[in-house]
């Protein structure tokens, strides 16, 4: 279901993990690759791309390559330990728009974009 970016938390692979969602990891699979290889990877597999990397916007949004859907992870005034959480709560609660959209969590809210490929 999940491709887990290399900036992703191991700790949040591994609650989506615990949570029964799939999730394959670039760290553990192909470290250091570029981000247009990651978005490739994700697309091939038909999978949501989980990042921390707002680079992956503008290959979103203005050189429109494909995506099944990505969510954005801005969590950095929020305690580490913590962040695994809202980002499975922010899964469970938004489940049905992450196919498509863009979807960036941050500490206050969440923004859903369709994406346009």
């Amino acid at each position: 279901m999940f491709v887990a970016d290399e900036g992703v938390q191991s700790s949040t692979i591994t609650l989506l993990r615990a949570h029964g969602y799939s999730v394959y990891s670039i760290r553990e699979n192909h470290q250091g690759i570029k981000d247009k290889e990651v978005l490739r990877i994700a697309s091939e597999r038909e999978e949501i791309l989980i990042t921390e990397d707002k680079d992956f916007g503008e290959l979103a949004f203005r050189q429109f390559d494909k995506s099944k859907g990505i969510i954005l992870v801005r969590l950095f005034d929020i305690e580490p330990k913590s962040r695994p959480q809202i980002v499975l709560s922010s899964i469970l609660t938004h489940v049905d728009s992450l196919e498509g959209h863009f979807m960036v969590i941050t500490s206050n809210k969440i923004r859903i974009r369709e994406l346009l490929n």
